[in-house]
């Protein structure tokens, strides 16, 4: 078991050291439930109905600390609840539900209690994953208005897979949204918290936008732009005319059209170091 997880469970919970016994002792077989599983299931589900308590009483700031302190705490359960199940998830018994046991079955009814959803990620993979507008319906009533957009946006974009086997799955129209949410956000809370993780998230998908993945490029090796995204890129520029993330597009473009027949490493910099210039 992950020493992090051992040492987040006992320093929380303080069960006896047996309970980790368990899982040197799980069986080879495909898919086999840990029973230390349930405990963590429990943790969740204690952890959001004493939030939902807290909350009531808490004022803005008081809920915006809540919300990182909980998210923290729920996010290193999560962690632990996927590394004890690592086998089940690498099978396609949970995402097919062809032959669970009712062991198996359990689990799942719990962790959809505590919003926890099992997700396909790439062929015979599955995640599990909160649910897309967990964060957001549980604190969007009580935090700062940067916080409850954060979340919403995060919400928004954590709705589906985004990327499997190092290629984009999403409309590349779709992109270019997620792009400018994180631009408006940006430009809409210059001073919140989540201001470097929001330039991280933006820089992460405008790289998307405008290079692609390693299964699914914008530039072929002579530095062309696929046939069917120089549209979606002209489209964009109407669409978002003032934009930074247009200054970006026309700057890669032009980029491009100098780069014409040559090797794209040079390029990426190039445009990087331009994002970097009016994001960060």
């Amino acid at each position: 078991m992950n020493t992090t997880c051992k040492y987040f469970f006992i320093l929380l919970v303080l069960l006896p050291a047996t309970l980790w016994a368990q899982e040197a002792e799980q069986t080879e077989r495909p898919c086999e439930i840990n029973d230390s599983s349930f405990v963590y299931t429990r943790l969740i589900q204690h952890r959001i109905t004493q939030v939902k308590t807290m909350l009531a009483t808490s004022g803005t700031l008081q809920a915006n600390r809540l919300y990182l302190q909980t998210d923290s705490l729920l996010e290193a359960y999560l962690h632990c609840l996927k590394n004890l199940n690592r086998k089940c998830l690498n099978n396609d018994a949970l995402l097919t539900g062809a032959g669970l046991s009712p062991k198996i079955e359990q689990l799942i009814d719990q962790l959809k209690e505590c919003n926890i959803e099992i997700r396909d990620i790439r062929e015979g993979q599955s995640d599990m994953i909160y649910t897309p507008f967990f964060y957001y319906d549980l604190f969007k009533d009580y935090v700062s208005k940067d916080f409850r957009d954060f979340l919403k946006i995060k919400g928004r974009q954590n709705a589906g897979v985004f990327s499997a086997d190092a290629a984009i799955v999403i409309p590349w129209e779709e992109i270019g949204q997620y792009v400018m949410d994180w631009e408006s956000f940006i430009e809409k809370y210059p001073s919140s918290y989540f201001k470097g993780e929001a330039a991280n998230e933006y820089f992460r998908y405008i790289n998307s936008f405008l290079f692609g993945d390693y299964n699914s490029p914008v530039l072929d090796e002579t530095s062309t732009i696929d046939k069917d995204i120089r549209p979606i890129f002209d489209n964009f520029l109407k669409k978002y005319p003032n934009s930074k993330s247009a200054q970006i597009l026309t700057f890669y473009l032009e980029e491009v059209k100098n780069n014409e027949g040559k090797a794209i490493n040079n390029l990426h910099k190039s445009v990087d170091e331009f994002i970097e210039q009016l994001i960060y």
